[in-house]
């Protein structure tokens, strides 16, 4: 386990005018979900990736697009089992870019893991993949805490300082970039998860492999 610095806490509240800022976006956004069910699946542009970690060719033709949440005990399996073989088959080759945005369904921990992953992004992006995939492994079945995170980020993204991150995380540096996920989030929809887009497809059944692959090859096709 990482040294922790001087002055840590296990238990480090985040700050309430984040919790209050961050429960009212979602608020709304869930709000507009319920009111605005279309069941369209197809839109009208694939989901920006700027200023979003990208996997791959950023400029491939057929862009994925997953809508996750670390809590989420689906998007964990989606992680460990759908993922390595789209990256094998797709992501690697350079025909197909990769990004992802966080979705807050499960409450404070949810939030935490968020913006956790949102900060080692701003701060070592190339460290990025390695700390999300990990946090994906562990969150679904282990409490998030400052701890926890604190553990991940030494062995996992090692370059961003402890005091860092922890002070990103109390005075919510990144959570700006945090709500404009969650605009893109309320743009597209988004549900449940995980959701994946392809390009302006949505993905009917994200664990259906054969689906997925049939989607990529159409466009590629194309």
């Amino acid at each position: 386990m990482a040294a922790k610095p001087k002055g840590y806490k296990k238990d480090s509240p985040i700050k309430v005018v984040m919790i209050v800022t961050i429960a009212l976006v979602l608020v709304m956004v869930l709000l507009y979900l319920l009111m605005n069910q279309s069941g369209n699946k197809t839109f009208d542009s694939a989901p920006p990736l700027e200023n979003q970690p990208v996997l791959g060719n950023e400029e491939a033709s057929v862009s994925v697009v997953e809508f996750g949440d670390y809590k989420c005990p689906g998007c964990g399996t989606w992680a460990t089992e759908i993922f390595p073989q789209l990256e094998a088959d797709y992501i690697e080759s350079g025909d197909v870019s990769f990004s992802f945005y966080n979705y807050l369904g499960f409450g404070q921990e949810s939030f935490l893991a968020s913006l956790a992953s949102r900060t080692v992004y701003e701060e070592a992006p190339e460290e990025f993949w390695e700390f999300h995939q990990r946090l994906f492994e562990v969150a679904p079945s282990e409490e998030v805490t400052m701890e926890l995170l604190l553990d991940l980020l030494a062995e996992h993204a090692p370059s961003v300082e402890e005091e860092t991150f922890m002070q990103a995380l109390e005075e919510g540096t990144y959570l700006s970039s945090l709500e404009q996920e969650l605009a893109v989030v309320q743009q597209y929809e988004v549900n449940a998860t995980p959701t994946i887009v392809i390009n302006e497809t949505l993905v009917e059944d994200p664990f259906d492999y054969d689906e997925i692959q049939a989607l990529i090859d159409d466009q590629l096709a194309e």
